[in-house]
């Protein structure tokens, strides 16, 4: 093979590599968007306090691991929650507000692995000390309280 028909062939496919990339990204966009239909759907407009701790969730990027809404669903190679990252709509049931700034806080920088010879899950959780102030804090925590569905059972949410 000639360098020209070398140099087309690379060209070629790169172009190739970038409309699947695009075309993945559209994908990807459009389920998103749908779930953050499905997460919000018939919820109504959220209150200003609870709106600035969604736009945080968004901010320091909880979005992107713990889903849209909270839903979860993201995957985690060899984790033990399934391979999945779980949601946050329940946390209102495991942990008290403080205890939840402190789990933010501290992160999570080893995930316990479901195989103990497998390789470690790729995703962990940083930790946002010193990143997110005690204001900023007190909001996120209230907007992930408010993402636990009617009638679901919780801790005392004393702050």
């Amino acid at each position: 093979m000639t360098i020209t028909a070398q140099k087309y062939l690379v060209a070629a496919l790169s172009l190739g590599l970038l409309a699947a990339v695009v075309a993945a990204g559209t994908v990807e966009s459009r389920l998103r968007l749908e779930a953050e239909k499905a997460a919000g759907a018939g919820t109504g407009p959220l209150d200003p306090a609870l709106d600035r701790g969604r736009q945080l969730y968004e901010k320091y990027s909880c979005v992107a691991c713990h889903g849209a809404g909270g839903a979860g669903g993201v995957y985690n190679a060899n984790a033990q929650t399934g391979g999945m990252i779980n949601g946050v709509k329940f946390v209102a049931e495991t942990y008290t507000k403080e205890d939840l700034s402190k789990k933010i806080l501290d992160g999570v920088p080893v995930v316990p692995k479901a195989d103990p010879n497998g390789p470690n899950p790729p995703l962990a959780m940083p930790s946002y000390r010193g990143v997110i102030g005690v204001e900023e804090m007190r909001v996120l925590v209230d907007y992930l309280y408010s993402l636990r569905p009617p009638g679901a059972a919780k801790k005392p949410a004393e702050w």
